[in-house]
């Protein structure tokens, strides 16, 4: 590998690992003022509202990984369709968020409705959390496969520096929180959504002005197509439903038993 190969490799090494650091240090800041502003109820009743969302978008993260790979390899080719590539990934993942919406508005609902165990005159701030997670996780989904065009082309200072501004603005407005005199855990649930919404509408502006072929609409029929995406995924969801199982899973049991105040 050429000097400068190795150059770029340490460069967006340092990159990610500024990213984790800087994230990690204000999440853990940060939490501890969330909980001090919400309450032990409160907080307790976000995470597992959102726990159970997650339970639907495990499959999120194994289309993910697939969509980068699979990018990698179409922009090695020499006749390569990055187009055709993202395309296809791209309705697989609006497909998945569809799924998830209608699974979410349906068995969410009466999950939250019939099992959740929340304090008395809580539901509706529940049902607001709930909904607002839904919209939240399903772009989220949908941005999946233009975020793995910046990792395809090693954006990565790009992703490092976007994160890090992100979590600085969700900071800020979660100390402005402390001035909020109505509804501390329906704004704090809005607060949380921004990124995710704020996230979707760069990766989408930036791609389209840097790549406007890939990004251009096409649907690619063949089963065979989508077919070779999911085989590929299998091993990635096992991953992923299984630290989802471990994580989602105990609070959801949690919350059975003792109920929002100890999840």
């Amino acid at each position: 590998m050429s000097d400068s190969g190795n150059k770029k490799i340490a460069k967006n090494t340092i990159w990610m690992y500024l990213r984790l650091f800087t994230t990690m240090f204000i999440g853990l800041y940060t939490s501890r003022i969330v909980l001090l502003i919400l309450g032990v109820s409160d907080y307790g009743l976000f995470s597992v509202v959102g726990g159970v969302l997650a339970m639907f978008t495990f499959i999120s993260g194994s289309l993910s990984g697939a969509c980068a790979r699979f990018l990698n390899v179409e922009m090695g080719k020499p006749d390569g369709d990055v187009n055709r590539c993202y395309n296809i990934n791209l309705n697989l993942h609006l497909a998945l968020a569809a799924i998830i919406f209608v699974l979410a508005e349906t068995v969410g609902i009466w999950y939250i409705c019939n099992h959740l165990n929340v304090e008395p005159g809580k539901m509706d701030d529940a049902l607001f959390v709930y909904q607002v997670s839904i919209v939240t996780a399903c772009l989220g989904i949908i941005n999946g496969p233009c975020a793995s065009l910046f990792s395809a082309y090693e954006r990565f200072a790009f992703l490092a520096t976007f994160d890090i501004v992100n979590t600085l603005l969700r900071f800020c407005c979660i100390l402005l929180l402390q001035f909020y005199g109505g509804n501390a855990l329906r704004l704090y649930c809005i607060i949380m959504s921004i990124t995710t919404i704020n996230t979707f509408v760069v990766f989408h502006w930036i791609a389209k002005r840097d790549w406007p072929q890939i990004i251009r609409g096409r649907f690619v029929s063949g089963w065979k197509n989508y077919k070779e995406v999911l085989a590929f995924s299998n091993w990635n969801l096992a991953f992923t439903l299984a630290l989802m199982a471990r994580s989602t899973g105990c609070d959801l049991i949690i919350n059975a038993f003792f109920g929002t105040a100890i999840n």
